[in-house]
């Protein structure tokens, strides 16, 4: 993975789970074909592009005879790749059993927006609430934007 800088002070940094065409994709966060990372400050209802990450789940299809779904070794997978990006909110339109796993380093966000700048947008409409779910620890939530 290339060096990413640290997420800016007072800011939040988002990973969107993008299928192929990249639109948030339809599946679960862990299998999109792509991660965009996104900065996002307060006031700043865009943020700023910082990179576009390779999926691990290579954007399948859901396949019901996959067994890699809710693994723990899938979660600690994406979780470190994740961690090394500085990533802190996780923003997809659906989450698999390992939300609660990823919970407890991670804001999950759920967001109806097919559109990579909505979902964004959404975020930051929720800024607060994103940085109060953020700052709860392990004991947090999941937030559901939609």
């Amino acid at each position: 993975m290339p060096a990413i800088p640290p997420p800016p002070p007072g800011g939040l940094r988002l990973a969107l789970a993008l299928d192929a065409s990249g639109a948030l994709t339809e599946g679960h966060f862990g299998d999109a074909a792509s991660y965009r990372l996104v900065d996002l400050c307060p006031g700043d209802p865009g943020g700023t592009l910082v990179a576009e990450l390779p999926g691990a789940g290579g954007g399948h299809a859901h396949h019901h005879h996959d067994h890699d779904h809710g693994s723990a070794d899938k979660a600690a997978g994406i979780m470190q790749r994740m961690r090394q990006g500085g990533v802190q909110v996780l923003v997809g339109r659906a989450f698999g059993r390992n939300i609660q796993r990823v919970k407890t380093r991670f804001v999950p966000v759920l967001v109806r927006a097919t559109d990579p700048d909505e979902a964004v947008a959404a975020v930051a409409g929720r800024f607060d609430d994103v940085v109060a779910a953020r700052d709860a620890g392990e004991a947090r939530d999941y937030l559901v934007l939609r």
